[in-house]
């Protein structure tokens, strides 16, 4: 996935507290060839990619634009919804050193 693509313009990130998971669902881009595709990742990389979010758009603290709902097993989902358009968007090659990511085509 690494070769084949060049930014990552994520669209929502979202975890379950009880989860070691989380969901970012994103667009995928080389070119003219785009797709929707979901990567998982687990909390280190979640703080990686927060981190070099937060270089790269200039926002200041990423954590507090994300939003909780009680579930009805009593977890909490947090999630973060990009509906505001804002450019959230990374070159791919910055998630080289992130753990083999695991991607589920939408």
């Amino acid at each position: 996935m690494i070769a084949l693509f060049d930014k990552v313009e994520i669209q929502k990130i979202e975890f379950q507290t009880s989860c070691n998971e989380v969901s970012v669902l994103c667009v995928v881009t080389k070119g003219n060839l785009s797709y929707t595709n979901e990567i998982i990742l687990n909390f280190s990389d979640l703080n990686r990619l927060i981190n070099k979010i937060q270089k790269i758009t200039k926002i200041g603290d990423l954590f507090s634009y994300f939003k909780s709902t009680k579930l009805a097993d009593g977890d909490d989902l947090y999630y973060l919804a990009n509906q505001q358009n804002a450019e959230i968007e990374i070159p791919l090659v910055e998630m080289e050193d992130f753990k083999p990511l695991r991607q589920i085509r939408a």
